[in-house]
């Protein structure tokens, strides 16, 4: 629909335009032979005031301008044999569009994304999404990618933009991969928005996530960024995520599975030319378990294990941990009849070598620094056994309280060492010292002591063991 004027004297034409439930599905048609997905249903709308003035130079204006997709779905074609992946819409506007010729200006008050509903996969080198937009056929046209090199980006001239608000509401991502266990993860809800974007790029953009996956966790991010430079602070929190799903990215040789536990944390990150400058952090694991394979008891569980104030500064190369409390750990340490050790069958040699190429690319410049003042322990058991002697030993030492108090990296610091217990559950244990392991060398000045161990227990090989 169209109404407004043309005047061939005045050189000029105004008025309203308008274009209504124009079908997308019919549009797709005429690319039907070099595409990979079909277009089965979808609208286009297009409505606003405009003016065009070519007396002396074209000169063009467009004001309240709405753009709008609705109904839209996007979907494999049959023969390409992709299930599960589609691409659904509910609405997608535009609104508040001015265009102003003379100026050099595009603004745009909204743009919002409505229910939108992604669902895909993942299968070796094959991902759904993406071979459903690869071109069909060898007469397929070449697209070319824009040479963005040749935008002007002098802020003294040329045209601008600003985006007052974009939102993405209402909307679910069902993925499936073979990094997860599960491997299909539902992310439901999912939404996010962005305050003020201008170009050419100044001032900071408010930014907001929320989301939620597999009706478990909650996660989400809030903070301001400058597109700009890449300054900002952004916090983030998640709750309820299970250890467990991660339990196919493990190394091969890793022959231990995650069998229970959950993280929470939530922080900020201080951006500075987009990359992190300062980490801010607390959280916990709480009910924590890890199995070994083939293995019928846990190789370690804890009830939670809480840190506080973690800021990791990268531009000084230095962490800090004020605070990390151990509560109801278990930990197992078997000697087997073969002389090998429980814990050596869980990290192989391949992982070690993985660790230390990680290890040498962190020492690579600064070293970094580290400094814990307060490390708690309550209410754990250390369960030692050792079958590889004629006589097995073992024994449980339990109600294993006590604190590590100033470790850090500096070579000349010395923690204190403070931890008390019991042997079988009924005879007094007490750790008490202090130890320097960074420094050069190493030093350690522990006093051990037992009280009331019954020697009907003892064999003669605990004193190897006393330690």
């Amino acid at each position: 629909h169209w109404e407004g004027v043309v005047s061939v004297p005045g050189a000029y034409s105004e008025g309203t335009l308008s274009l209504a439930d124009v079908s997308l599905h019919e549009a797709w048609r005429i690319a039907e032979p070099w595409l990979n997905f079909a277009i089965p249903t979808g609208t286009v709308g297009v409505e606003g005031k405009y003016r065009v003035d070519w007396k002396d130079a074209l000169d063009y204006r467009i004001s309240g301008g709405d753009f709008a997709i609705a109904e839209l779905k996007v979907e494999p074609r049959k023969a390409l044999g992709i299930e599960d992946s589609y691409i659904r819409l509910e609405d997608l506007t535009i609104s508040g569009v001015d265009v102003d010729g003379t100026r050099q200006y595009v603004g745009v008050a909204d743009f919002t994304v409505d229910g939108l509903d992604i669902a895909g996969w993942m299968e070796d080198e094959r991902i759904s999404l993406a071979e459903m937009f690869e071109p069909r056929g060898d007469d397929a046209p070449d697209i070319e990618a824009p040479d963005l090199s040749e935008i002007d980006t002098d802020d003294t001239g040329g045209w601008t933009a600003e985006l007052t608000r974009t939102r993405l509401i209402n909307s679910s991502i069902k993925w499936r991969s073979p990094f997860t266990d599960p491997p299909l993860l539902e992310v439901t809800p999912l939404e996010a928005s962005l305050g003020r974007i201008t170009w050419p790029l100044s001032g900071d953009t408010e930014m907001l996530l929320d989301l939620g996956i597999s009706g478990e966790v909650k996660a989400g991010i809030d903070g301001s960024l400058a597109f700009a430079s890449g300054d900002g602070t952004i916090a983030y929190e998640l709750q309820g995520l299970p250890l467990r799903w991660f339990n196919p990215n493990l190394p091969a040789a890793l022959k231990a599975r995650i069998t229970d536990g959950h993280l929470a944390t939530d922080g900020k990150v201080v951006l500075k030319g987009f990359s992190p400058q300062l980490i801010t952090n607390e959280g916990a694991i709480s009910d924590f378990a890890v199995r070994v394979q083939e293995a019928e008891q846990v190789l370690t569980n804890w009830k939670s294990v809480r840190w506080e104030t973690l800021e990791v500064d990268t531009e000084q190369r230095n962490v800090s941990l004020q605070k990390l409390s151990l509560n109801s750990y278990e930990g197992r340490l078997h000697i087997r009849e073969d002389g090998s050790i429980n814990t050596s069958k869980v990290w192989q040699e391949e992982v070690g070598e993985q660790a230390q190429q990680v290890a040498d690319e962190l020492n690579e410049g600064k070293p970094w620094s580290f400094s814990i003042p307060q490390i708690i322990v309550t209410d754990s058991t250390i369960d030692f056994m050792d079958e590889s002697l004629p006589i097995h030993f073992r024994t449980v030492i339990g109600n294993l309280n006590g604190e590590v108090l100033a470790l850090g990296s500096d070579p000349g610091s010395e923690a204190r060492v403070d931890m008390r217990g019991t042997v079988d559950g009924y005879a007094p244990v007490l750790l008490k010292g202090t130890a320097s392991p960074m420094g050069e060398p190493p030093a350690l000045d522990l006093a051990l002591g037992f009280t009331g161990v019954d020697l009907a227990l003892l064999t003669p090989y605990s004193a190897n063991y006393a330690g």
